[in-house]
């Protein structure tokens, strides 16, 4: 998955479109509750047919950490 990919299917979830970059904190910069958080996390996971273990998702702060993450599974 590119960075780009990304940046679109965080943009699809918000009310208004934002600048999105690798170091935007998807709770402090995007307002992110826990509900939108898991159902990025979802779509991720149809999407790209990847399973984000538990333990690794609460470390995930920010778009580059989530896209790390993404990586290390596919």
């Amino acid at each position: 998955m590119k960075m780009e990919e990304l940046f679109e299917l965080i943009n699809e979830m918000l009310d208004e479109e934002q600048t999105i970059n690798a170091n935007t904190d998807l709770v402090d910069d995007l307002s992110f509750d826990s509900l939108k958080y898991i159902d990025l996390i979802v779509m991720l996971e149809n999407n790209y047919g990847i399973v984000i273990e538990e333990e690794k998702l609460i470390d995930i702060k920010t778009v580059q950490q989530l896209h790390d993450a993404c990586l290390e599974i596919a």
